[in-house]
Order: C-alpha cells, then sequence, then structure tokens
C-alpha cells in the first residue's frame, strides 16, 4: 500500500527523513559496555553499539553515555547479533541474543583497551635554541578539537603524552611568555611520535636612557611601560650599564614609557604600538635644576603596615600631568627630589588598595613630608565553566583573560569539567575574554565585580569552523556538502578525508555518532533515531571543519 509522506525542510537548512508507521511485536535491548583493567572495571563512553538482525535487514546504532548506557527501546522481536566499538579499544566480537515482544533483554558488552603509544618532544625557543620549562601541552583530537590529554614541559623543555590511542590529532601550546602554538594534524598508529616545537617569543622594547643635555647614559633609572588608555603599570625594569634597559614578553597593545631617575624630570614617551616585532624605544631624560624634597611613607589604612612597590606620582597643579613619580621601597619609603616651586598633588596607586591622593599643595623653599594611607580593596573570586555553544561540551583549556580596559588583570585556563577559576579580584568593571581552538573568541563585557563572590559567570563558546548557510528549498552548503535521503540515507559529497558523524537533539542529547572512512560516500541511518516531530543538529566534521544543519521530522 502506498503512503504519502510530508517532508518539511527546517528553516536553517532542509534535510528529509521517513518516518516508519508499521507496527509489530517490538521488545527492547539495553545494557551496559565495560573494561576491566585488572581488578578495575571502568565504563566506556561514547562507545558505538550496533544491533543487525542475524538474518538481515535494518541495524541499529546507540552511543554509551557517560556511564557506559545504551538502550534500544523499540526492537522487532527476533534474532540480533550486538557488538560495540570504541576508540582506543578493540571491537567486540559479535554475539548473539534474542529479542522477545514486551520484554526486555540485557546485554552487556566487555571491550579491551588497545595499549595506546607515546607522542613526545622537547619545546625550545625559536630565537635562542633555549629549551622552554612550564609549557603547557595539549593533545587534541584532530576531528573534534577535543582535548585529549594534558602536560607540561619539564627539564630540558621534555614533554611525554601516554597511552595515545590510534588517531588524528594536533597539539596546542601556550607559555605567558610566548605565542600560541598549534601544530599541523599527524596520525598516532602503533609506534610512538616524536614532535620537537620551537616556540616563538612575545616582542620585547629595548633601548637606551640618556641625559638630553650631555648625552651620557643614566644608569638606575626607573622604565616603567603603562597602558596608554589606563595609566596601568604592564611592566617595569631600570637600567643597566650603558643606560640600556629591557622589557619582554609584551602582549599586543598600545603603551606608553614612563621613565624617572634622580635628578631628572621624569618623561612619558608618546603612544606606540606592540604587535609582533621588537621595537626600540630611547629616551632622553632633561636634569633637573636645584629644588627640594617631598617624602614620606605609604601605609594600609587598615593594618598600619607599609606598602612596598607602590607608584607615587607628582602631578601639576590640580591636574593629572606627571611631573615625577617614583616606587615606594622597603619601609614604604618615597622620595621626589629636585622638585621645583609650585603647586602640585599626589597620585598613589598600588595592586590591592584604592587610589590614594593628596590634594593641591604648594611646594616653596623647604621640604616636605607627605604621608598617604591606602584602603585595601576586598577580593573575590570569578568562576564558571567553558562549554561548546551547540553541544553543551565541556570545553577544557580554555584561555580565560579579566581584563581591564586593554590590560590582563588576571589569566587562568579551563581544567577538568570546564572549570575555571579568577582569584583575588578587586572591585571593577571588567570584559572577560574567553578563547579556545576551533571556537570563536568571546568576551563578556561590562563584568561588574563587587564585594561577593561570583559563581556561575559561565560562558558557551561557538565553532569557529562551523557555517549554517541555507539555501532556500535544498538546503545545500557550500562544498563540501551533505544531505539526507526520503529513506533515511546520509550522503556525503566531497569529503575527502575521514570525519565523524554526530546528531544531536535540540536539547543537547547526543543521538548518533559514527566515524567515516574518505571512502565512504552515503551512510544508512537507523531507524531507531527518526521518529515524527523530532528535531536534530546534524553534524559532519572534518579536521578543523564543521558542516552543520538543523533538521525537523515531520
Amino acid at each position: 500500500m502506498m503512503r504519502k509522506l510530508l517532508f518539511c525542510l527546517s528553516i536553517i537548512a532542509g534535510s528529509v527523513f521517513v518516518a516508519n508507521a508499521a507496527v509489530v511485536a517490538t521488545g527492547t535491548v539495553m545494557g551496559n559496555v565495560t573494561s576491566t583493567t585488572g581488578t578495575l572495571i571502568m565504563e566506556v563512553a561514547g562507545a558505538v553499539v550496533t544491533l543487525t538482525p542475524t538474518a538481515g535487514g535494518t541495524t541499529y546504532l546507540d552511543t554509551t553515555s557517560g556511564t557506559g548506557a545504551y538502550n534500544f527501546p523499540v526492537v522487532p522481536a527476533g534474532t540480533y547479533d550486538i557488538y560495540a566499538a570504541a576508540t582506543g579499544y578493540t571491537t567486540s566480537t559479535p554475539v548473539q541474543i534474542t529479542v522477545t515482544a514486551a520484554d526486555t533483554t540485557t546485554a552487556n558488552i566487555a571491550l579491551t583497551r588497545i595499549p595506546g603509544v607515546t607522542v613526545s618532544g622537547t619545546v625550545t625557543d625559536s630565537t635562542t635554541g633555549g629549551v622552554v620549562v612550564g609549557a603547557l601541552v595539549l593533545l587534541e583530537n584532530g576531528n573534534t578539537g577535543a582535548v585529549v590529554e594534558s602536560t607540561t614541559t619539564v627539564a630540558g623543555g621534555a614533554y611525554t603524552l601516554t597511552g595515545v590511542a590510534d588517531g588524528i590529532y594536533q597539539l596546542h601550546l601556550t607559555d605567558s611568555k610566548y605565542e600560541p602554538f598549534t601544530s599541523a594534524e599527524f596520525r598516532v598508529a602503533e609506534l610512538g611520535v616524536v614532535r620537537n616545537i620551537a616556540l616563538i617569543p612575545l616582542p620585547m622594547i629595548s633601548g637606551t636612557v640618556t641625559n638630553v643635555t650631555t648625552g651620557g647614559v643614566v644608569v638606575g633609572a626607573m622604565v616603567r611601560l603603562e597602558n596608554s588608555t589606563t595609566g596601568a603599570v604592564v611592566e617595569s625594569t631600570t637600567t643597566i650599564a650603558g643606560g640600556a634597559y629591557d622589557l619582554d614578553n609584551v602582549q599586543e597593545g598600545t603603551y606608553v614609557l614612563n621613565v624617572s631617575a634622580a635628578g631628572y624630570i621624569t618623561t612619558t614617551t608618546g603612544a606606540f604600538p606592540v604587535v609582533t616585532s621588537d621595537l626600540i624605544e630611547n629616551v632622553q631624560l632633561p636634569p633637573k635644576t636645584a629644588g627640594v624634597t617631598i617624602s614620606g611613607t605609604v601605609t594600609n589604612a587598615t593594618t598600619g603596615g607599609v606598602v612596598v612597590g607602590a607608584l607615587v606620582r607628582l602631578r601639576a597643579g590640580a591636574t593629572t600631568a606627571v611631573v615625577e613619580s617614583t616606587i615606594t621601597v622597603a619601609g614604604g619609603a618615597y622620595t621626589l627630589d629636585s622638585v621645583q616651586a609650585g603647586d602640585y598633588n599626589l597620585n598613589v596607586t598600588a595592586i590591592g588598595y584604592a587610589t590614594g591622593t593628596v590634594p593641591e599643595f604648594v611646594v616653596a623653599a623647604a621640604n616636605l613630608v607627605k604621608n598617604v594611607a591606602l584602603t585595601p580593596l576586598p577580593t573575590v573570586t570569578v568562576s564558571g565553566y567553558i562549554t561548546d555553544s551547540s553541544t553543551g561540551a565541556v570545553i577544557v583549556g580554555a584561555t580565560v583573560l579579566l581584563k581591564s580596559g586593554t590590560t590582563v588583570v588576571d589569566s587562568t585556563m579551563s581544567i577538568a569539567g570546564g572549570a575555571y577559576t579568577l582569584t583575588g579580584v578587586t572591585a571593577g568593571t571588567y570584559n572577560l575574554v574567553v578563547s579556545a581552538t576551533d571556537y570563536a573568541t568571546k568576551t563578556v563585557a561590562g563584568l561588574v565585580v563587587g564585594e561577593v563572590n561570583i559563581t556561575g559567570e559561565n560562558v558557551r563558546l561557538r565553532e569557529s569552523g562551523s557555517s549554517v548557510i541555507p539555501v532556500a528549498g535544498t538546503g545545500s552548503l557550500a562544498k563540501p556538502d551533505f544531505n539526507i535521503t526520503a529513506t533515511g540515507v546520509l550522503h556525503l559529497v566531497n569529503f575527502t578525508r575521514a570525519g565523524l558523524i554526530t546528531m544531536f537533539s535540540v536539547d543537547g542529547k547526543l543521538a548518533y555518532r559514527r566515524t567515516f572512512d574518505a571512502q565512504e560516500n552515503s551512510v544508512t541511518l537507523p531507524h531507531g533515531i527518526v521518529h515524527s516531530g523530532s528535531a536534530y543538529i546534524v553534524s559532519i566534521s572534518q579536521g578543523k571543519s564543521i558542516y552543520r544543519k538543523q533538521v525537523t521530522l515531520y
């Protein structure tokens, strides 16, 4: 008997399925997939369980949950062969089972772990050739981008990742002194893999500080790299023999140099950008004429303890124009010498404290003492989870930056479970910038931090490789492409490499997953996931590229 079937194209992309309306006597097949190591029995999540009628016919597939469980809720009565396969395990031998109408058949499956191989190497500085210790090394699945294993480089710049199963992978390395690195994809089979990596150091700013009148070098001058917008000190150093200074590991941004030395007028350069290249910034300091000294002590207003490392700025009149600056030393002491007669104010900042000020005062002929007490700021914790916006899967190894303007205040990486934590955050308004390999960077702007810990500041990242390009009436994508026929066959067009097929329900639950080889051009989908009114997100992953359509079945 002919049946008329109505197929509906979803708004995002069109694909069609046939809903099977046949009424037959059915039963249920369920169980768990496990692996035994010594006396330890472990659940195998993500295993694909295949159920095939012994006499031939429709094949059913299901993917095990996080606890290793699978379930075929509606299966026609009869005799079947069942087996399971999972990455890193030997595929089980098919076992024959009998499904009885209106009954549940339990079939537990044991998989044997395939001994993994080792991925190792040495990480060095691309400029000096020296080894890099403490770099974070992430081994990522080449198809999905998921972090499989991680470690850090040890003495000699060495890293070792053990127990790596056969598959396609890439390495992602990060270190605060170097540009992030992502390797080309490589295959792990039966032999160990050695990947030596040279990291590119972040830019350096260097130069010489001299006397503008005599041209002589100035040794011991304080050179501060400041954010050109906020004035925050990013890095500082002092000039050595020859008046030379170096500021290394400078992140991309726009900065000014603030240079001060005893007997000289503090000088601030114009703003300049830092991108990828090293910069040379020479600074000339005008010598001071005779003047008075302003000195004092900076303390904690709550405890009375001294504050070392506070930045003390002497500013003209009631303005913000810096005339001279210095840093508090042992005992919280500071000294500003050779100050010319005039009106000034003091501005004092230190990490973890509210800015302190001394309102406008007059400098005449006598030395002055100006003590400043800074109020400590309360600190809180900002935490949350980083997940995939489409699947809800956690993302390990995402970089989380807390920024005030363009200045990075704190940073961390998401760990197991996708969790991240930023500690010691003072009150203020920040931007939370989250990035991860194969995902579009996301900025959470205007994060207001007060006196209470912030939990649940969760961030969902969208895969940067995904493209959803609806074409009216066909749902086709820019090549490579795929489509689903009325008989439930998924056709792959112009996919030249192996990849991964996944189907998720719109609420984020995995409905179907299967790898495919470069030679395959079609896959028959199991009837178990085809239900009238169901909606799925179908993704084809190949390397870093992800092709996606949303499907609604009628």
